[in-house]
Order: C-alpha cells, then sequence, then structure tokens
C-alpha cells in the first residue's frame, strides 16, 4: 500500500510543458482535413463545400469550441506564468461561446423554415434536450465536489456562511440550478431563456422578419438588464452572460439571408477573407486594450460599453472568418464527429476537474488529468442523457 502511495504521490508531481498539448489539437484539427477545390468531386459548385452551415458541419466546429473553452478555463486555473501558447484563450472564451450562440440562432431559424411541424410542441421537444444534461451535470458536479472534499453540507441551517458550505436551502438551490456552483452552466440558463423567448415571438408574429427583429430586441434589453447589474452571486451578472449573446440574432440573420449572403462571399472570397482576418486580430488587440485599461469592473458605464463594443465585433468578425474558411475547407474524422456529439457534456463537466485538483501538483498531469477525465465522464453522461431524453419523448409523442 505504501509503494502505491509513493507511486501515485510522483505521478501527480509529474509536469511537462502544456504546449506539448497543441500538437494533438492540431492534429486533430487536420486529420483528414480536405480543401475544396475542383479536383474533388461534389455536386452541385464543386469549388465551394456544400451544406457549409448545416448539421455536421456546426457539430463539429462546436466540438472542437468546447475543447478549446476548456483550455480557456485551464488557463485562467494555472495562470498566465504556466499557460504557455494557450494563454492566448485565456481570454478568448467569450469568442468561443459565441459560437454555439451563433449557430443555435441559426439552426432555429433554418429547422422553423424546413422542418414540416417544427415549433409544434417546440418547448416540450427542445428544452429536455438542454435542461437533461444541465441536471444531470449539477448532480455530478455536486457529488464529485463533495467526495473531493471541495463542497461540504451543513443541513442544519439553511444557509452556511462559506460558499462551499452548503445549508438545506443552498442545496436545494443549487441542485435546481439555482445558484450556479459551476460557473459553465449561466450558458445553459441563458439558452432556455432565448428558446422561450423564441417560441413566444414566433406565437406572436409568425412572420420570420418581425420573430428575428423582436429577438434582436430582446437579446438588447437583456444585455442592457445585465450590463447594468454588474457582478455579483445571481443570473445575469457578470459581463460572461451578454458579451457574446448577440451573436445569437446573427445567426438568425444569417440563416434568412444565407443564400444572398453566401453569394456575395463567394464573389468576393479572397478579399473577404483577407478583411475578416485583418479586422478580426484588431478587435482582438482593442479587446485586450479595453479589458486592461476599460474593463467591466469600474463603476463607468462608458468604459463596459466601449469593452462589450469591441468583444461583439471581435466575435462577429470571428464567426464571418469561421464561416469562410469552412467554404473551403472541411474537417471531418471520426474524432471530431463523437466530440460533436458530445460537446455539451464536455462544455458542461470539464470544470469537474477543473476544481477537483485531486492533489496534482504538476501541471501537465495536471491538464491531462482534466482532458482524459472530462472526455469518459462527458462520452458516459451522454450516452445516460441520451437515454433519459429518449424515455421522455416515447411518453410524449
Amino acid at each position: 500500500m505504501n509503494a502505491l502511495n509513493s507511486f501515485l504521490s510522483n505521478i501527480k508531481n509529474i509536469t511537462f510543458p502544456i504546449w506539448f498539448f497543441v500538437i494533438p489539437l492540431v492534429l486533430l484539427l487536420l486529420f483528414n482535413m480536405q480543401v475544396i477545390d475542383k479536383s474533388l468531386k461534389h455536386t452541385g459548385d464543386i469549388r465551394w463545400q456544400e451544406n457549409v452551415l448545416g448539421l455536421d458541419n456546426s457539430k463539429t466546429v462546436l466540438g472542437y469550441f468546447a475543447i478549446l473553452v476548456m483550455f480557456h478555463h485551464i488557463s485562467q486555473a494555472v495562470g498566465s506564468a504556466n499557460s504557455g501558447i494557450f494563454v492566448l484563450l485565456e481570454n478568448f472564451g467569450f469568442a468561443l461561446v459565441a459560437g454555439f450562440f451563433f449557430f443555435s440562432g441559426y439552426g432555429l431559424i433554418k429547422s422553423m423554415n424546413q422542418k414540416e411541424n417544427y415549433m409544434k410542441g417546440f418547448l416540450a421537444k427542445r428544452l429536455p434536450k438542454i435542461l437533461i444534461p444541465f441536471y444531470v451535470c449539477i448532480f455530478i458536479y455536486i457529488i464529485a465536489g463533495a467526495l473531493c472534499g471541495r463542497i461540504s453540507f451543513d443541513l442544519s441551517k439553511a444557509h452556511a456562511a462559506d460558499s462551499l458550505t452548503l445549508g438545506y436551502v443552498d442545496l436545494i438551490r443549487a441542485a435546481l440550478g439555482i445558484d450556479l456552483l459551476n460557473g459553465s452552466m449561466w450558458y445553459i440558463v441563458e439558452i432556455v431563456f432565448l428558446y422561450i423567448a423564441f417560441y413566444i415571438a414566433y406565437k406572436l408574429f409568425k412572420k420570420e422578419i418581425v420573430i428575428i427583429i423582436s429577438m434582436t430586441l430582446f437579446i438588447i434589453g437583456l444585455t442592457l438588464f445585465s450590463l447594468y447589474h454588474g457582478h455579483g452571486p445571481n443570473w445575469f451578472q457578470g459581463e460572461w452572460w451578454y458579451n457574446s449573446t448577440l451573436i445569437f440574432a446573427v445567426g438568425m440573420i444569417f440563416a434568412y439571408k444565407e443564400e444572398l449572403l453566401l453569394g456575395i462571399i463567394k464573389k468576393f472570397y479572397f478579399i473577404y477573407l483577407i478583411l475578416t482576418a485583418v479586422f478580426f486580430y484588431a478587435f482582438c488587440r482593442l479587446t485586450h486594450y479595453m479589458l486592461v485599461h476599460h474593463g467591466y469592473w469600474t463603476n463607468s458605464n462608458t468604459d463596459k460599453f466601449m469593452t462589450l463594443g469591441s468583444q461583439l465585433l471581435q466575435c462577429l468578425f470571428f464567426i464571418l472568418l469561421i464561416i469562410g474558411i469552412l467554404l473551403k475547407v472541411k474537417f471531418s474524422n471520426k474524432a471530431l464527429s463523437f466530440m460533436g456529439k458530445i460537446s455539451l457534456e464536455f462544455y458542461l463537466l470539464h470544470n469537474v476537474f477543473i476544481h477537483n485538483r485531486m492533489g496534482i501538483r504538476g501541471t501537465g498531469i495536471y491538464v491531462l488529468y482534466i482532458i482524459v477525465g472530462t472526455f469518459i465522464l462527458a462520452s458516459i453522461v451522454h450516452a445516460l442523457d441520451t437515454f433519459i431524453i429518449c424515455k421522455i419523448y416515447k411518453k410524449t409523442s
């Protein structure tokens, strides 16, 4: 037993440069990648990838983005000095989440137009797909935190003084998702609000352009509400709740005028690609400046609006650049496809391992522990979520 404990202790101290993980990340993206040109056989216009923003591509992109979001949170956990090249992701998480918002908004409009009876029972069909993973992952986060000693309980009191000690009311609120112990859960809360608002807009207006306009106004209102409420422990407090949400409306607009917009992009493709890359880089630099010299933590609303503006424009040009790349490049392999399937669970569960370090001191082995643990747990939980959702649909159909 002593020998085993010594062995485990030595493993926990192993360290190696974090840039090592760049290699599998690049290989994951490049393996079986195809550049669309006239040498490849495609139906239709052979110069461009077909159905560029379709479900297969969106799942692939979001699966990869989920991994990058994990590294974004890892870089924050280990600090800039230990992040190596991943320090570039330390303040980039909002742009990656913009991808989730874009494809969500895009998917709603495309599905509404293309799928028969899509809006019939919309909330009953859509909400379980996000709420089941949400609550399963909350349960796992609380149990893992308790087992690892990070979360404790004092059920003799309604509220405990320590934020990681839960009284019985604290536990109920955490279990219901009212208090978010896992910070990544905010996305699910917000997307639920957006789905409900979309359904209400559809019921009230029916006309596509009016739905999009009303959703855009709703998101602007939600953004202003959150911005003026500053930072705190409650829903919609903190810039991460709103600094990329408007890209949801961009996704809806792109779906509404996709043929026109893609036609313009294709016509001026190389100019488009250069300009989006240049503007994306420029707004990355501007955002960095704003976060350092202005930001969201001052008492000035002007500072907050200036920072928000630069971040939204960075998100916009990031998404436009991704669209331009996808028109010419197809990322497709079994690993990426699988990551696309488990992307939601992967996004929600990586904090289980980031926050419960298990005494690991070496940075390299800590990152490996997070990656492997999250992948295994997300795969299992995705299978469980799928089973529960299928059972629910059978009962409601």
